[in-house]
């Protein structure tokens, strides 16, 4: 997360993590929660905001042996909601990513313990044929958090390479 008042540059929130048990499900539900709360002061002060909060297609899709971590991003996608309620009259944009089939430490771990396919196979099942990077979850941030993105809010934008319609 990052904030700070130089002309709007630095009023941005993202907020993301993980969950392995339902103790830390609900964790990662109220830490973002209060990244989001404790960002809000100075983009209500300046009138102006971004807030974008990653969540999981688990959220969307249900995820089996997961239901926690599942049940954990889509409190955060219920909590983009009910902030872009809170905050828009502000001139705050909340809006939310929930990511599949990108490569990550976090997917490499699953492949290790046998939960996962491998990536030919994991990319077989999306649409564009590919497993997408954490360069195209950021410019998907970068695009919400730009002028360009002003009358997007309360939105979940999918950046899944059309894996989750």
């Amino acid at each position: 997360m990052r904030r700070g008042g130089d002309g709007g540059a630095n009023r941005v929130a993202v907020v993301t993590g993980g969950a392995s048990g339902m103790g830390e499900a609900i964790c990662h539900a109220l830490a973002a929660r209060h990244c989001c709360q404790v960002a809000a002061p100075d983009m209500v002060a300046a009138g102006w905001g971004r807030m974008v909060t990653l969540s999981s297609s688990s959220a969307q899709r249900g995820s089996p042996r997961m239901a926690h971590y599942a049940a954990s991003k889509g409190a955060v996608i219920a909590l983009t909601k009910s902030l872009t309620r809170e905050y828009a009259s502000f001139g705050i944009t909340v809006n939310n990513i929930p990511p599949s089939g990108i490569e990550t430490p976090m997917q490499h771990a699953s492949q290790g313990a046998g939960d996962l396919p491998p990536n030919d196979v994991m990319a077989r099942a999306i649409p564009l044929g590919y497993l997408g990077t954490g360069d195209d979850i950021a410019g998907a941030v970068a695009f919400l958090c730009s002028e360009e993105a002003r009358f997007i809010t309360g939105q979940v934008l999918g950046v899944n390479g059309g894996s989750v319609i």
